[in-house]
């Protein structure tokens, strides 16, 4: 649940509005910068999504998926 994870004491009500409707990571802001846009395989980041997790006590922690998942291929391309 994103008010869960983001805290009302951490966040206003119209910034956790923003994430909900926009997406985007608050533990992200600030710290990193992720540009790119997916234009064939985005079947394969729903299926990543979909790994379990273990779930961090604090709620806020990253989530590392229960088994190892390794990337064997990808080709990052200009699109034109």
């Amino acid at each position: 649940d994103l008010m869960a994870y983001l805290g009302e004491e951490s966040y206003s009500k119209d910034m956790i509005t923003e994430y909900h409707e926009d997406g985007g990571m608050p533990s992200f802001d600030g710290r990193f910068t992720v540009i790119g846009q997916v234009y064939e395989g985005y079947d394969v980041l729903e299926a990543i999504s979909q790994l379990p997790v273990e779930e961090a006590s604090d709620n806020k922690s990253h989530h590392l998926p229960k088994e190892p998942l390794a990337i064997k291929r990808i080709t990052i391309e200009t699109y034109k």
